[in-house]
């Protein structure tokens, strides 16, 4: 090895991306437990010693498996801030169906007491950028069609992702394709952020 710590060829992005992909995947099929540096590699169609050059062990991988969940949203806080409510919600419906959130969020919350600094990470690596832009967008649109309500976005998203949340984690059974966009929908509609669509509305 040298002084600089180089050593051999240089690292491959797309084997970062492949590992991450399958420590991001195998975390949020199996958890903590389940995942090992031995299946990672496996799924991701390298070794273990490739793993292992570039992470530590399997903690500091999974920890950088939920960072690179982050960069796999279809539209990053920017865009969100520039999109109507309806069209940030979809995208981060899409999201979720695209990782498996509920899954995702189901193992973390099980990590929590023995690997808290996982869900912290995906707090403040996943959750907190795409939060701000959500609010920002709640607190426009609430002060363009209701400016004297006083809407808290903070505990309209609380109330919105904590019922979606609940639906996709505790009630049994697959869901339809559209379903859970039509349910987050629905839920913005109750708390009369959202107006019953027009015909051709959508896109």
């Amino acid at each position: 090895m040298s002084a600089g710590g180089a050593v051999g060829r240089p690292r491959d992005p797309a084997t970062d991306r492949a590992i991450l992909a399958a420590a991001l995947d195998l975390f949020t099929e199996r958890g903590v437990d389940g995942t090992t540096i031995e299946g990672v590699a496996k799924r991701a169609g390298t070794t273990r010693l490739s793993v292992y050059r570039r992470w530590a062990g399997k903690e500091e991988l999974l920890l950088g498996a939920l960072e690179y969940a982050r960069t796999q949203a279809p539209a990053d806080a920017a865009e969100i801030r520039r999109m109507s409510l309806a069209q940030a919600l979809d995208s981060t419906v899409e999201l979720m169906e695209r990782h498996s959130t509920q899954r995702l969020v189901a193992q973390l919350v099980a990590a929590a007491e023995t690997h808290p600094e996982l869900l912290r990470r995906y707090w403040d690596g996943v959750v907190v950028e795409r939060r701000a832009a959500l609010a920002a967008v709640i607190r426009r649109e609430s002060a363009a069609a209701a400016p004297d309500r006083g809407t808290d976005p903070e505990l309209v998203l609380d109330l919105l992702f904590g019922a979606l949340l609940y639906n996709l984690m505790f009630r049994p059974g697959p869901r339809a394709p559209g379903e859970v966009r039509a349910y987050l929908r629905a839920a913005a509609r109750q708390a009369g952020l959202l107006v019953p669509e027009r015909p051709g509305a959508d896109g």
